[in-house]
């Protein structure tokens, strides 16, 4: 959904440049057409959106979900090496919401793309004579462990910014009691969460009840 979402954006932006570029320009020298604009980044933005259409409609997804992952590790990338230039200046980047919630969605790439990939593999050994005595090696902890660590960055990141405000505001902050937002139990829950998640412990019953903190 985030790619789709991205995607249609960069889509709907280009479509309304073109049809203004249709538009005929009154010139001294004629009528003229304008050509729309068109950046480095644009080209990739669309194809990314084909392949999210194609990913999301399991057409060839294994390749669509390896395009999206290297669009999202160049994204983090790019935003670890503004951090490092911004280090070499003194100067601090605060990492916001939308940061935490980019080096997040790369773990999450990082997990379903390997795991789409062994199933496949699985899927094509189970098709040999010798499937039977195949041993399946398990995943690497370590590539688990550092999935999980990049997904729980968007928890602990939101987890700790909303205590943060919710404990340490001043007096005249002014906090609605009557918003949900305001209430201060799931924000505790959640930052409990992510460390039985991120050492693997019940994943899967600990993963709902993230995602519960978060409604």
């Amino acid at each position: 959904l985030f790619f789709l979402h991205e995607g249609a954006a960069a889509f709907q932006v280009k479509l309304a440049q073109f049809s203004d570029a249709l538009v005929p320009v009154l010139t001294p020298f004629g009528r003229m057409q304008l050509l729309p604009p068109w950046q480095k980044g644009d080209a990739v933005d669309l194809v990314l959106f084909v392949t999210a259409l194609f990913t999301a409609a399991n057409v060839l997804p294994e390749i669509g979900l390896v395009l999206l992952l290297v669009d999202v590790t160049t994204d983090v990338l790019d935003l670890f090496g503004q951090m490092a230039a911004a280090s070499f200046v003194q100067r601090d980047v605060p990492i916001n919401e939308l940061m935490a919630k980019k080096i997040s969605l790369l773990g999450v790439m990082v997990l379903v793309t390997i795991f789409r990939w062994r199933a496949k593999q699985r899927g094509m050994a189970a098709m040999l004579p010798t499937a039977d005595d195949a041993e399946q090696l398990p995943l690497p902890p370590a590539v688990l462990l550092a999935g999980r660590l990049l997904i729980a960055s968007v928890f602990v990141h939101v987890a700790q910014f909303e205590l943060h405000r919710l404990i340490f505001s001043p007096e005249n902050y002014d906090i609605d009691p009557e918003d949900l937002h305001n209430i201060l139990w799931p924000k505790v829950l959640e930052f409990a969460l992510v460390i039985p998640f991120v050492l693997g412990l019940r994943t899967k019953m600990v993963s709902q009840l993230l995602i519960c903190t978060l409604m």
